[in-house]
């Protein structure tokens, strides 16, 4: 086994301590660790076992019952975790590696460690996954996690849950129930790989009804972009959008139906992620022009515009159009582009040709992203 000592605290005593064991061989030595651990009253505690699947954690990890933050990496652990309950001071959870099969876990943790306020699921896998009945979670990130067939996320009753990145897979199946208090939200789901149903989609797309900070994935923006679902969330409360977009062919046809749906958006961020991925029918036929042409779909309140490699194509050169064209209080627009030498000023001089609604917009060009 090898650890890092533990770092004191002033005079008093240890708060943070670190561990990794190799082998199932090591278990006495960690289990005499962390009893000393405990008995230092450590705050802090990260505990990998990169090797874990024949190791089981031993019971002095419960006895360190002064832990505020606890990071449990266990890849292949063979075992159901222990129960938490103990560590009832416990405020930041960071599970990862870590197999999920029901949701006892949670409701037991969240149960008896009610001054949690921070928990990230990190490439585990799951099953069912219910988040309920935690008063002071304020932020969850569940990240690059697999999921079972048929599996589920419920959100429901978290008053205090402001903040939720969720990346990856996605659950098959999605129950909210009163969760209004987010703020900011990061969906970097990719493509599933089966279908969804059009009502588990929906439920996805509800988690954003009231953020003010919205960050979506190319996959995401095509949901929002379905004029089907318009009427069903609405994101006038959205300040700060930032996208990311596959195909640069594709920049104003995907933004544009999600820009208005976004009338309030203060702070808009585009990135393009280079794809090899055929060019989808249709996708510079100039056909968004009409979403944001419309009445009242004018961007009154953006003022910050910042584009990441975007290039010279037609559809780059048309998004910087559409948004200087529908934003009259616009300040500044930062462009990034994806190209060097000549092409780059030539795209340049042909942005600064572009008519802007905003008369004290600051169009800059960045060589960095």
């Amino acid at each position: 086994m090898r650890t890092k000592h533990l770092i004191p605290h002033h005079a008093a005593g240890y708060t943070y301590a670190r561990a990794y064991a190799f082998a199932a061989s090591a278990a006495n030595h960690l289990a005499s660790w962390l009893a000393a651990a405990a008995a230092r009253g450590v705050e802090q505690l990260e505990l990998h076992l990169p090797r874990s699947r024949l190791a089981v954690l031993p019971p002095s990890l419960i006895a360190c019952t002064n832990l505020t933050s606890l990071t449990l990496r266990l890849d292949h652990y063979a075992h159901p975790l222990p129960s938490l309950r103990s560590l009832t001071r416990l405020s930041h959870l960071h599970l990862a590696a870590i197999t999920l099969a029901g949701d006892n876990f949670f409701a037991d943790l969240f149960s008896h460690c009610k001054q949690l306020r921070y928990l990230v699921l990190e490439k585990c896998r799951i099953g069912a996954l219910c988040l309920a009945g935690s008063m002071q979670l304020c932020s969850l990130a569940i990240t690059d996690c697999s999921w079972i067939q048929q599996s589920s996320i419920a959100f429901s009753d978290m008053p205090a849950l402001r903040t939720l990145h969720y990346s990856g897979a996605m659950a098959s199946r999605h129950i909210i129930d009163n969760v209004d208090s987010l703020e900011e939200v990061v969906l970097a789901i990719k493509q599933p790989q089966v279908k969804l149903q059009e009502p588990n989609l929906r439920e996805l797309l509800t988690l954003v009804g009231n953020v003010h900070s919205l960050m979506l994935s190319p996959w995401c923006i095509e949901q929002f972009a379905r004029p089907e679902e318009w009427s069903k969330v609405r994101l006038n409360n959205v300040r700060q959008l930032a996208c990311v977009i596959e195909r640069r062919e594709e920049g104003a046809a995907s933004i544009a139906p999600l820009l208005a749906n976004c009338q309030n958006v203060e702070e808009l961020s585009v990135s393009v992620v280079p794809s090899q991925c055929k060019r989808r029918r249709g996708s510079d036929d100039g056909s968004y022009h009409g979403v944001l042409g419309g009445k009242g779909a004018v961007l009154r309140h953006l003022r910050a515009v910042r584009m990441v490699y975007i290039d010279e194509s037609k559809s780059g050169l048309e998004l910087v159009k559409l948004l200087l064209k529908n934003t009259p209080m616009l300040e500044m627009m930062t462009i990034v582009p994806s190209m060097d030498g000549l092409e780059q000023a030539k795209f340049r001089r042909r942005v600064l040709k572009l008519r802007k609604a905003s008369r004290d917009a600051d169009i800059q060009f960045s060589a960095t992203g």
